[in-house]
């Protein structure tokens, strides 16, 4: 409980703790983002772990609405320096931030600094509509080499493929509903998207 903290918009705050018979959960060493082709990596450190559960990666674009992209799990109990790592496959153009939380077996959770990255505009491949229950419409800023088709297991799947002037129309003709990947190889490196039949 805090009395008599006047806290304006954008200051930020640290808690600490002087019972050194009680632990901190997580001892963080580092967090950052930073582009890679058309991924965000999110990579963090940490110098020992107690009773750690879970962390979630969180993006926004506005730095007030926090979006989960997906969880790793902790160590749970550890005296030894960790290092993980998530990779966005989706990220917003432009600049975005990232932050990362971390919870408890007792779900008590913590928030890491805010990182932020840009994503030069231009560059991204998107597919849409996703989900879609039949087409997907690819659009990237970059020349495409290849597209490939694969289920979760990696297995390549026949597909048609209609190429317009700033489009791509990908037709994987009756598959099964659920979660596939259309693999994009570009002069700047092969992207992964995650996308959704109905």
């Amino acid at each position: 409980v805090f009395s008599g903290v006047d806290f304006t918009n954008g200051d930020r705050f640290t808690l600490g703790n002087t019972d050194k018979t009680i632990s901190l959960p997580i001892e963080l060493i580092s967090f950052n983002a930073r582009p890679q082709n058309q991924t965000v990596l999110v990579n963090w450190s940490t110098a020992s772990e107690l009773n750690n559960d879970f962390f979630t990666i969180e993006r926004t674009k506005d730095a007030k609405d926090w979006v989960n992209i997906g969880t790793v799990k902790g160590m749970g109990n550890s005296t030894v320096k960790l290092d993980y790592q998530y990779a966005d496959e989706n990220p917003y153009e432009g600049v975005s931030y990232y932050r990362l939380k971390q919870t408890d077996f007792d779900k008590k959770f913590a928030y890491s600094k805010v990182v932020r990255v840009e994503l030069k505009e231009g560059n991204q491949i998107l597919v849409y509509p996703n989900p879609s229950s039949r087409t997907f419409t690819l659009t990237s800023g970059t020349e495409i080499k290849q597209i490939k088709f694969l289920s979760t297991l990696g297995n390549i799947l026949p597909i048609s493929i209609e190429k317009k002037i700033t489009e791509t129309v990908i037709d994987p003709g009756d598959i099964s509903p659920g979660i596939y990947f259309i693999q994009v190889l570009t002069v700047e490196g092969i992207k992964s998207i995650r996308v959704v039949k109905k």
